[in-house]
């Protein structure tokens, strides 16, 4: 079983979404951090297809966690050796966590093998190394990449909507944009919305360069009161052509899809209107842009503790270190 399959298994069905207090969401990282910050936008591995700022899923299988985070973690290497410093650490964690996969997350096994390989070299270089591995093990700290359950502090209607158009947006968000001079069309959805405002930088502070615009769009949306994006996640959209006109038709997924129910019992192309009915019982969860990480909240964070199965930290404003326990 890898890393994925683990923190797969135990997060699997605690989709997020809206809650009383903000919007529960997942993010996963190779890193290891205390609180979410701008700056480090583009060390991970996302491409910000859907505008600056700090991406989140209610599905946790969609988070990264089931993406490249966990490949880079081991695929990457951290620069030259150079001992007790962040690189250092890094590859120690990379070390420990290669051995804990290897011997299938059993402690002892793991231990085991560092300890002989420690022995082989006696001193030097690699014996601090894999000693320094082997304390990692030992102290109960999570090991290797993280999945972040987090509390996004906003609510779905405030945020810009991705694939609605502007006349379907919240008021609130339509009445932002019309102070922003988005044009209020049939054709103009949230991204359409997003990609105008990014022109308008551009025209305003002439840079050429894409990342910059589109963090001042970010910037500018957040202070007109809109404080991120929500869009479907790929497995929530669809892509059938008939399911989407019948939408159009019938004003809503739902009542589209009792139309398409009806046609699937009485039609001689069952087959056909079976993937039509198909499309629309997708369920849906969203992908949420976070344009300020003051308003996201680390709730928790799962990783592999030591060779224990799971590890999750409960966080306050920070994280305690300390505070780590296995959890099932």
């Amino acid at each position: 079983m890898s890393w994925r399959d683990k923190i797969a298994a135990v997060l699997a069905g605690k989709v997020g979404g809206p809650t009383p207090t903000g919007i529960h969401v997942y993010h996963s990282s190779q890193h290891d951090f205390d609180k979410f910050d701008l700056a480090k936008i583009g060390t991970g591995e996302g491409a910000q297809v859907y505008g600056h700022g700090i991406y989140a899923a209610e599905n946790p299988a969609v988070s990264g966690q089931g993406g490249q985070y966990w490949k880079n973690f081991y695929d990457k290497r951290f620069g030259d050796f150079v001992p007790h410093n962040e690189t250092w650490q890094r590859n120690v964690e990379q070390m420990a966590a290669d051995r804990l996969q290897q011997h299938g997350f059993d402690p002892n096994a793991t231990l085991k093998s560092l300890q002989e390989m420690a022995a082989a070299y006696k001193q030097g270089p690699m014996f601090d190394k894999f000693t320094a591995a082997i304390d990692m093990i030992q102290s109960g700290k999570q090991i290797g990449p993280r999945t972040y359950e987090v509390n996004f502090r906003a609510k779905p209607e405030e945020l810009l909507d991705w694939d609605k158009p502007i006349a379907a947006q919240a008021p609130g968000t339509r009445e932002a944009l019309a102070r922003l001079g988005v044009p209020d069309a049939p054709h103009v959805k949230g991204e359409q919305a997003y990609w105008h405002l990014k022109g308008d930088m551009l025209q305003r502070y002439g840079h050429r360069d894409h990342g910059l615009n589109a963090a001042y769009t970010s910037q500018v949306l957040n202070e007109a009161g809109i404080p991120g994006i929500r869009y479907l996640d790929e497995g929530s959209r669809m892509y059938d052509a008939e399911a989407k006109r019948m939408i159009g038709q019938h004003g809503s997924r739902e009542a589209a899809l009792a139309a398409a129910l009806k046609e699937q019992q009485v039609s001689p192309h069952a087959d056909w209107w079976r993937s039509i009915v198909g499309d629309l019982q997708k369920p849906q969860t969203h992908n949420y842009v976070a344009f300020d990480p003051s308003k996201l909240d680390i709730m928790a964070k799962y990783g592999v503790v030591g060779g224990v199965p799971l590890g999750a930290g409960a966080m306050g404003g920070t994280i305690d270190q300390s505070s780590y326990g296995a959890r099932q």
